[in-house]
């Protein structure tokens, strides 16, 4: 991850393997990609 003073999100799957690396606050369509992961992985 980059130092920086943004805040990032590592969000992994089972396994621990990253999935996506990022800051879901500041965009509204990656704030939209996280929750659609996040619900794929939990049905």
């Amino acid at each position: 991850m980059s130092e920086s003073v943004h805040y990032e999100t590592v969000l992994t799957d089972k396994n621990n393997k990253i999935i996506a690396l990022f800051n879901p606050l500041f965009s509204e369509g990656i704030k939209e990609l996280y929750i659609k992961e996040i619900k794929k992985r939990l049905n």
